[in-house]
């Protein structure tokens, strides 16, 4: 009844925290960004409360294996206590009920049966129990990452952890791609630790301690782990239909582009020559994992007095009134479809434009050093 209970206690803290994935993505997606510190605090919490929702289901998954263990350690007690038994009645036969029960009180006197052998002196240092329990607590065997070919997922599955959330996420195109591999990133590190806390503990380890090698083994794991993982990633980044600035920003990182191009001055009004007010960047990404080539993205820039193309790079941020990521098949709308769509009837018709700040300008233009990354 109780097990039932705390599933059920469970459920409900992995529904919350998929309704806060959902309206995090919605907020995301409406593009007011007066809101945008809401989000991320809402992922935080959803990535609390499904942790919780794992641990209460790992704990009603072991409830049996360790009733298990307690009832293997109590049968050698009570087996001792009856052999031992008849030999005290014998010895204490003449002696009154007072001084059996002040023997019986005796600190130490049962304790040998009642209470297991505990480790007499544990030498560990805190980073050595630290570096124990980690070991203990996340258990990945080395044929199982080999077979699955690191797939985070059907890992997770084979050891008995709940991955519907993140499959619902990171599966749905119409979730953010880099909101939906926020949760399952925070998620998988959950259920196969993460590889920045073993290099934190292998480093404050002494050479000559044995635990380095097994935190090296579980380095090379997650390595496996987390390449599979990252090739999904880059895979949604690229084809997310509302690609914005982290998604940008992850894929440079991830040297997930093939080109970004010198910039191109576009047809605006008060234009003076070569100088104008509107310029577009062209983006090109790498192939996906299964060799598609993803659609290119385009980031318009918009000045508020003409220019040269050459002389955007320097630039001062305030002297651009708009820069804004676009998709290839949304490159050449903007406000006047809008107003057109929105006279036909179609008040919800919105060009997907994402607001590129200043810093993320800075890493384009150098990754475009020559029309070339």
């Amino acid at each position: 009844m109780y097990k039932g209970v705390v599933i059920e206690y469970a459920e409900i803290r992995g529904r919350v925290g998929m309704r806060l994935c959902l309206d995090a993505a919605a907020l995301i997606e409406e593009g007011d960004h007066s809101r945008d510190h809401l989000w991320p605090t809402m992922l935080d919490i959803a990535t609390a409360l499904t942790d919780q929702r794992q641990a209460f289901l790992d704990l009603c998954q072991s409830a049996v294996h360790d009733r298990q263990l307690i009832g293997a350690a109590k049968a050698p007690t009570e087996k001792t206590s009856a052999s031992v038994t008849p030999r005290l009645s014998i010895t204490t036969s003449g002696e009154s009920a007072k001084s059996r029960k002040v023997r019986n009180e005796t600190p130490g006197a049962s304790s040998s049966t009642e209470v297991p052998a505990r480790r007499a002196n544990d030498d560990r240092s805190a980073v050595q129990k630290q570096s124990d329990e980690v070991l203990r607590g996340h258990h990945l065997e080395p044929s199982l990452v080999a077979d699955l070919g690191g797939d985070f997922i059907k890992i997770a599955k084979r050891l008995g952890k709940d991955t519907t959330n993140v499959e619902r996420l990171i599966g749905d195109s119409r979730h953010d791609a880099a909101t939906a591999f926020d949760f399952a990133r925070a998620s998988m590190q959950g259920w196969f630790g993460s590889r920045e806390r073993l290099l934190q503990l292998r480093s404050k380890l002494s050479a000559q301690d044995e635990r380095i090698a097994q935190l090296d083994t579980r380095l090379r794991f997650l390595q496996t782990i987390e390449h599979d993982f990252d090739r999904r990633e880059a895979d949604a980044l690229k084809t997310d239909p509302q690609p914005r600035a982290p998604h940008l920003e992850r894929l440079l990182a991830m040297n997930g582009l093939a080109r970004v191009t010198a910039p191109k001055r576009l047809p605006s009004e008060g234009d003076r020559g070569s100088r104008g007010r509107l310029f577009e960047v062209r983006i090109d990404h790498t192939p996906q994992s299964n060799g598609n080539l993803p659609a290119p993205w385009f980031v318009h820039l918009h000045t508020e007095k003409p220019v040269t193309p050459a002389a955007l790079r320097s630039l001062p941020y305030k002297d651009f009134t708009a820069v804004h990521l676009k998709t290839a098949r949304e490159v050449n709308l903007g406000s006047r479809w809008e107003e057109v769509m929105h006279a036909l009837g179609h008040t919800d018709a919105k060009v997907h434009r994402a607001t590129i700040g200043s810093k993320l300008l800075g890493q384009l233009w150098k990754a475009g050093s020559g029309g070339q990354r």
